[in-house]
């Protein structure tokens, strides 16, 4: 039994001896991270960010400026423009110009700014709006008010038919067909959101009602005219 005990201490006392702290398991991570970046394999990229996160959060740990640099170019890649710019800043604020990735950051910036300015793309027979989606139209989708480019299905239609972009004013709210066509080239698209917009066609049987098509899964579905939903409108190419 006396046997039994001491082996069990020294195991315990080696397990402890060897435990690496969370700051040096940090910075495994964060190599980890730094590898997977500079090989652009995001997939291994993903499962860092997540064992850095979670270490962070359990230990509380501050997370060094170059996390959100790794998570910019992320964001870059998944085309998630917004989140990526937020992200570049945060690096420059905390690194400043003396940090490791000054150079490139500010290419990242301008990569993101390029980016944002872009208002349509265009597939085989339609030309989209992509403008981008602000804060105050997010929260208006979140907290269900008509603003901007959020809107209940009249007011997507006659958003749509006063829009002026890129010298055209013969934009119209797109059918579901058209929606479901986009969503099928959404690699296409800058601005984009995994939520729900409105399409200009009625349910058949429930004329209060008009489809919707989500850019998360593509499904389609017919809800409530009086839902605030996004807005993409789209025009004939000629």
């Amino acid at each position: 039994m006396k046997k039994i005990v001491v082996v069990s201490l020294l195991i315990g006392l080696s397990v402890s001896l060897f435990a690496l702290s969370p700051k040096i398991k940090k910075d495994q991570y964060m190599q980890g991270l730094d590898k997977s970046i500079e090989a652009k394999d995001y997939k291994q990229a993903k499962i860092y960010f997540k064992k850095v996160d979670d270490l962070a959060k359990i230990n509380n740990l501050k997370l060094p400026s170059v996390y959100n640099y790794f998570k910019a170019k992320l964001y870059i890649e998944e085309k998630n423009y917004r989140e990526a710019n937020v992200n570049i800043e945060k690096y420059l604020d905390e690194a400043g110009s003396k940090g490791k990735y000054y150079t490139q950051s500010l290419d990242i910036l301008n990569e993101i700014e390029q980016k944002l300015k872009l208002t349509y793309v265009q597939t085989s027979n339609q030309m989209w709006q992509d403008e981008i989606y602000t804060e105050k139209e997010i929260t208006a989708y979140d907290d269900g008010y008509a603003y901007g480019k959020v809107q209940d299905w009249q007011g997507a239609k006659n958003y749509c038919s006063k829009l002026k972009l890129e010298g055209y004013s013969d934009w119209y709210l797109p059918t579901k067909v058209q929606l479901k066509t986009l969503f099928k080239n959404k690699a296409q698209l800058v601005n984009i959101l995994p939520a729900r917009y409105w399409s200009s066609s009625i349910a058949a049987f429930e004329t209060t009602d008009a489809w919707r098509v989500r850019f998360d899964d593509g499904n389609t579905n017919y809800y409530n005219k009086s839902y605030f939903y996004y807005v993409r409108c789209t025009r004939d190419k000629k």
